[in-house]
């Protein structure tokens, strides 16, 4: 685990550094540029200090920010907004909130866990008065951030406050003397949440769930937390009338409603020619049919269906690259209103040859732009093989990457789009059959416009038709960078959970089970934090 410890110190601890002005409560210092050096004694937001993440998000905010904090943000200053963003996730509130709460915070401590006194008894992000807290309690991201909501809640009833103004709703909670401030700086904070939102829940919390066919009409739905360096049993789902055929490996994680937490969605095919997404809250939890199309067959889009948030609202949403038969396909897209899914614009090619794509197509942010992209691996017809990207899954950005001769077929669907390297870019894994009773953990990593070699894993006795399509990715041990895992049918009837931290690291056996058939899985796994 790579952390920047900017600060050792506990909570309390203090650090001197010189940073933007800021604006206290009420606001007096003027928060648009030019900008004036002060030195505050702060305090640490995260206490285990800053991550390579936060630098690397650091560096793509100063970008895409327009007002006061372009070019000043920094890893600390996003380990603030981290905490904050987390808090607002851990409450079941959902990016707006997160939005309110960064607006308020680059106005009046240019987000940063101010320490001392500087503006009458004001302490912290939100420069909140003695009579809010303690000082220890002013200086707890978790708890101011509570606090700062708990206000809005109260002022804004039923909420309201999802759909009026962010500046309105900052004004109303800070009283500041200068209200207009907060309305020149909520573009800023609802990019500065919405960049960091996929971040920051939590870690360490991302386990596998199986979809299985039961054999007798219905199907489980099988879960599994993670400790960080164990998988354990949670609970099951067990549906009604399934039949198992109708979704095939159509099945995917994310968080569609927003609330912090990852969800399971499966596509399925209707008796009158329609198909319809179902939603699992949770992996546990059904929340009946999303969508249902009008007339649609299934078969064309294999197991090509991801869930990722590609407009970057903090919802994850289903796309599905589909054959269009015709030497041509489409990439069918849908948004999520946190309830249902809406029909959005799709991406039709040109010549292309849906068999030299196979299932091998996934889903991340490879340009650490805060939206996700996908990702499609093609054999050429040179015995190369090339990776295509569709940024936020509908503009062609073209290929990323074209190897030397290597065939697809010994990696059948086991690609993966995850940021194994924790820089806040997702890049491409393949978990390939070397044919000789071992097994290639290939990688690559993202300059965010393309993908280069790095280092791989190779396995010794490893039988692939024994995890078949079961492989997945997700950041399982919370160090920031995602993992890769697989399950793997053990000669005594028996599975196990096999870890690769980083893609590279093999970590062992996560979790070994009773008799348990794999086949009734298929290609059916997910990680998620549930």
């Amino acid at each position: 685990m790579f952390r920047s410890l900017m600060f050792r110190a506990g909570i309390t601890g203090t650090a001197v550094i010189t940073g933007l002005a800021i604006s206290t409560n009420p606001a007096l210092a003027d928060p648009t540029p030019p900008i004036t050096a002060a030195a505050y004694q702060l305090a640490p937001c995260d206490p285990r200090g800053t991550t390579a993440r936060d630098a690397s998000l650091a560096t793509q905010l100063n970008s895409t920010l327009n007002a006061k904090m372009r070019g000043y943000m920094s890893a600390y200053r996003v380990s603030c907004a981290r905490m904050i963003i987390k808090a607002v996730r851990d409450r079941g509130l959902d990016l707006r909130a997160a939005a309110i709460a960064m607006t308020t915070v680059i106005v009046e401590s240019s987000i940063q866990n101010i320490s001392e006194k500087v503006d009458h008894t004001s302490l912290g992000l939100f420069q909140q008065l003695d009579s809010w807290g303690s000082a220890e309690q002013r200086l707890d991201p978790t708890w101011a951030t509570n606090a700062f909501l708990n206000k809005m809640l109260r002022l804004y009833p039923n909420n309201s406050w999802r759909t009026a103004p962010i500046g309105e709703v900052c004004q109303a909670v800070q009283v500041s003397a200068y209200p207009e401030r907060y309305g020149q700086q909520a573009g800023d904070g609802q990019i500065i949440a919405n960049t960091i939102w996929p971040y920051a829940g939590g870690g360490g919390t991302e386990g596998p769930a199986m979809m299985r066919d039961d054999g007798d009409g219905s199907m489980t739905i099988y879960r599994w937390t993670s400790t960080g360096s164990a998988f354990s049993r949670a609970s099951d789902y067990t549906s009604g009338g399934w039949t198992m055929s109708n979704t095939g490996d159509r099945v995917a994680s994310g968080d569609v409603d927003g609330d912090g937490k990852d969800d399971v969605v499966a596509a399925y095919q209707n008796s009158d020619g329609t198909f319809s997404f179902h939603v699992w809250k949770n992996g546990v939890s059904y929340a009946g049919k999303w969508y249902t199309s009008g007339p649609y067959a299934l078969g064309p889009v294999g197991g090509r269906l991801v869930l990722a948030d590609l407009t970057g609202d903090g919802k994850a949403e289903p796309a599905m690259m589909r054959d269009d038969g015709d030497g041509s396909m489409t990439i069918y897209r849908w948004t999520s209103t946190g309830s249902a899914f809406s029909r959005a614009t799709d991406y039709t090619s040109g010549g292309w040859t849906m068999s030299n794509v196979g299932n091998r197509v996934a889903s991340g942010d490879v340009d650490g732009d805060g939206k996700d992209d996908i990702v499609a691996t093609y054999q050429n017809s040179d015995g190369t093989f090339s990776y295509h990207v569709w940024k936020n899954g509908l503009s062609y950005a073209g290929k990323w990457y074209t190897s030397g001769p290597y065939a697809l077929g010994p990696v059948d669907g086991r690609l993966v789009v995850a940021d194994l390297t924790g820089d806040g870019k997702a890049e491409p894994a393949m978990m390939r059959d070397d044919g000789d009773g071992s097994m290639t953990i290939y990688r690559w990593t993202s300059t965010g416009s393309a993908f280069s070699r790095a280092s791989d894993y190779t396995s010794g006795g490893w039988t692939m038709s024994n995890v078949g399509n079961r492989v997945a990715s997700g950041d399982v041990d919370g160090d920031g960078k995602d993992d890769i895992v697989a399950t793997y049918q053990n000669s005594d009837g028996t599975f196990s959970y096999h870890v690769w931290k980083n893609g590279l690291s093999y970590a062992g056996k996560w979790y070994t089970s009773g008799p348990y058939a794999l086949g009734p899985v298929d290609g059916r796994l997910v990680l998620g934090n549930w």
